[in-house]
């Protein structure tokens, strides 16, 4: 039986199909509510991962800068031992930092992804060093700390992740 004139439809609305009992108008009040309430939950989690995303930026930031501060310092460092003379040079374009050894042209790079907020150490030549660093949020997201490729927890500032990186480039195991 098809149903096409407005008395039909109104007739309709009474038709119990599905929800013992309950007219399609409580039926359409109920999936707008249902409605209201989704767009309610789904605005709180897009306004929650925008503050997720400010904070790994913020730790990202805070990171990145403290080994683009730290690592010409210790090549600069490094090149006033005797031993090692004067054969490490660096240079940064803000997506890559690079430190070559100029005796041998070996080099290692550390490359910044701040989509992934994520840096990775590279070493191939004399000891192969592979690590990579992440910025992970809290498990409340009030905050961030530095992972490893395990997840496990970087201590302190990272820095020294940089400096394994360097000591590989010398031939340091």
């Amino acid at each position: 039986m098809t149903l096409t004139t407005r008395n039909d439809i109104a007739a309709r609305r009474e038709i119990d199909l599905f929800d013992g009992g309950a007219d399609v108008s409580h039926r359409s009040r109920r999936i707008a509510e249902q409605f209201s309430l989704a767009k309610e939950k789904q605005a709180t989690q897009n306004k929650y991962n925008i503050q997720v995303k400010e904070i790994l930026d913020d730790g990202f930031q805070r990171f990145t800068g403290a080994l683009q501060e730290f690592l010409p310092i210790l090549c600069d460092e490094l090149n006033q031992e005797p031993e090692i003379g004067n054969i490490l040079s660096h240079k940064s374009d803000g997506k890559i930092f690079t430190v070559t050894r100029s005796d041998k042209g070996w080099t290692m790079t550390v490359k910044f992804d701040d989509t992934l907020h994520r840096a990775v150490f590279a070493c191939d030549m004399p000891v192969k060093f592979r690590e990579s660093v992440e910025i992970k949020p809290t498990t409340n997201s009030t905050a961030w700390w530095l992972a490893d490729k395990n997840g496990s927890v970087v201590g302190g500032d990272g820095c020294w992740v940089g400096e394994n990186a360097v000591k590989a480039l010398l031939g340091i195991s």
